[in-house]
């Protein structure tokens, strides 16, 4: 199991503070740029793969990184990553419901339009990322950045060929086992959930709901959003294609 201390204490490149991020993660000091890093392990050979296919993600859509680095400590592999300023949206909920740092400090619409730049980007790619979900979106000043690609795939690739496929339960079609292959469907249906938790602050009455029902609170979602007519076009299809995937 990856001490996190005992390797700090190993090495000479990186300070002997840290930050903890998750319970995995952590933000790390190079002393000599003085740059902040991630540094993200493993305990088990699922959770190695997943890295591993983050790294390769990463490498395949910034191509500026300074760090993407594979190491290995007494039989531990871990990679230490760029590192992104910014709060997860979930934090952000949790802020705004406890009214801190005031009442609707955060524009959750902005948030929800952001994020449906960021997705469409990233299908233009033929990139599907397949777990998003608020931990997984980073907000800082006015932009954000969605993370944790360790689930991504090819749009139209077969799902088989994958090592691993993983996925956040809460966040996913139901249905998500029965698609042979990577499909927009997967981001789009996360994305209309994250809508319910940005403007109702609840999730479960949405993926309680029979198709005709859902789609008619997410067409409410998109009216909040205030999209131009091509997006909103680009959403409504999306969710025409959820729903018929939903009542099979």
């Amino acid at each position: 199991m990856f001490d996190l201390d005992s390797w700090l204490q190993s090495q000479k490149r990186f300070s002997l503070d840290y930050l903890r991020l998750g319970h995995k993660v952590a933000k790390i000091t190079c002393l000599e740029s003085g740059d902040s890093c991630r540094i993200k392990w493993s305990n088990s050979s699922l959770e190695y793969q997943l890295l591993q296919q983050e790294s390769l993600w990463l490498r395949r859509l910034f191509r500026n990184q300074k760090y993407n680095i594979k190491k290995n400590f007494q039989g531990n592999f871990f990679y230490i990553f760029d590192f992104y300023e910014g709060v997860d949206v979930s934090k952000l909920l949790a802020l705004d419901s406890m009214q801190e740092p005031e009442p609707n400090a955060y524009d959750f619409t902005e948030i929800a339009c952001l994020l449906f730049e960021e997705i469409i980007q990233l299908h233009r790619f033929g990139i599907v990322h397949s777990d998003l979900k608020p931990q997984n979106i980073l907000y800082y000043k006015g932009k954000i950045r969605i993370i944790d690609f360790g689930s991504a795939g090819w749009l139209g690739s077969a799902i088989s060929l994958k090592k691993v496929f993983s996925y956040s339960k809460y966040f996913s079609l139901p249905n998500v086992l029965s698609y042979k292959a990577y499909h927009t469907d997967f981001d789009w249906y996360a994305f209309f959930l994250i809508l319910s938790v940005l403007f109702d602050r609840e999730l479960a009455s949405l993926k309680q709901m029979a198709p005709a029902d859902f789609s008619e609170k997410c067409m409410s979602f998109l009216d909040e959003m205030s999209l131009q007519a091509q997006d909103r076009l680009i959403l409504e299809r999306a969710l025409s294609s959820i729903s018929n995937s939903l009542l099979k």
